[in-house]
């Protein structure tokens, strides 16, 4: 018996049953981190729906997660606020005009899949969901295009309240238009925002009296124009690449085509996902978000967070290295005021996801690792 081939084999033998193992392993992690459901869901009936949707998350659901509302007057003892920069993300918008043709052409599509699965016995989501999906009608026409919504005036309102009770001693007084500095970008959406913020806060006399200004592009679109100097800037991070390929979204894709029916691919995933998300938003209500479970609309979440770290904040250097106009903006103002006393101390400016989240990162804000 020749004992060195024996040794070899055994050797050979342990390395494979520790390789499937380690496989097996790993992929009872995944499973773990995203679950294969295949149990019948109902959104209609759900006490807490997964409202968590990135950057298109609705405003209201952060103010009480947050408790926002509660807040009090914000003090430090032995000081008085003597001013305010907002630098604000515009407020809830409809989606844009291009989105919303493909809206319009795709979601009748899926919703006559998801019937026809239904005459097969194929669906899996309970018969309160399948009601709500038959009643849709597209809420969007495409004149709605990036327009501010009614439900994002009110967004605005509320957050006016909620300042003046944190801040009261800035917004009382006699008013002097002087004292005010608005900025917006060249977008419709950013203008109305800062419409909104002042309409709420003034009187309709002392509304009339605020100058607006040209838009502030340079100021507020910063990233702009340094994006035009990055030429090989990439559409997708490698990191979301690796993501979109990867175990978790063909998880996502083995769910959803199960419970909905039939085959469903990437782009109607984002499709529905964005019908679910905008439409929550404007109406508080959307039957697509019954075509997500949680774990689902999670693992859409960690894409979306995933693709704003690597192109809007601390994935790479250049991303808040751009934000500098801003802080010095910040800085220079805040001087001005504490030199001299007549300056504007209501400082106002409305931008945009990619410019806030690169602020943020700036700023050193809210940084995991």
């Amino acid at each position: 018996m020749n004992w060195k081939w024996i040794r070899i084999a055994v050797l050979v033998a342990v390395l494979v049953i520790t390789g499937v193992l380690l496989y097996l392993l790993l992929h009872r992690e995944e499973a773990e981190c995203f679950p294969e459901n295949h149990r019948e869901s109902c959104y209609q009936t759900s006490k807490a729906p997964y409202r968590l949707y990135g950057t298109k998350t609705d405003y209201r659901v952060l103010v009480d997660r947050l408790g926002l509302e509660k807040e009090p007057q914000f003090t430090v003892p032995g000081c008085r606020p003597r001013a305010i920069f907002l630098y604000n993300r515009h407020t809830t918008r409809y989606p844009d005009k291009e989105n919303i043709v493909e809206m319009q052409d795709v979601l009748p599509q899926l919703l006559r899949n998801i019937q026809s699965a239904v005459k097969e016995k194929k669906v899996h989501i309970c018969k309160a969901d399948l009601e709500q999906l038959e009643r849709w009608k597209m809420p969007f026409k495409p004149h709605h295009d990036n327009k501010v919504t009614p439900s994002g005036k009110s967004v605005v309102g509320d957050q006016v309240r909620r300042l003046r009770r944190r801040f009261p001693g800035l917004f009382q007084g006699r008013f002097n238009a002087s004292d005010f500095v608005v900025g917006y970008t060249s977008r419709e959406r950013t203008r109305q925002t800062a419409e909104a913020f002042l309409e709420h806060l003034l009187s309709k006399q002392d509304f009339d009296a605020v100058n607006f200004g040209p838009p502030q592009d340079s100021l507020l679109q910063f990233h702009k124009e340094c994006n035009k100097l990055i030429k090989e800037k990439k559409s997708t991070p490698v990191e979301v690449d690796k993501f979109e390929k990867g175990p978790y979204m063909k998880r996502l894709l083995d769910t959803m085509s199960w419970r909905l029916g039939f085959n469903v691919t990437r782009d109607d995933v984002d499709i529905m996902y964005r019908a679910c998300v905008f439409e929550y938003a404007i109406h508080e209500a959307s039957p697509w978000c019954a075509a997500f479970n949680e774990a689902e609309l999670k693992a859409i979440e960690f894409r979306e967070d995933l693709d704003d770290y690597y192109k809007d904040a601390y994935g790479l250097k250049r991303n808040y290295a751009q934000a500098c106009p801003i802080v010095r903006e910040l800085v220079d103002r805040f001087r001005n005021v504490s030199k001299d006393p007549s300056q504007p101390t209501k400082l106002l400016y409305f931008s945009h996801a990619g410019g806030f989240k690169k602020v943020v990162a700036r700023l050193g804000l809210y940084r995991d690792a």
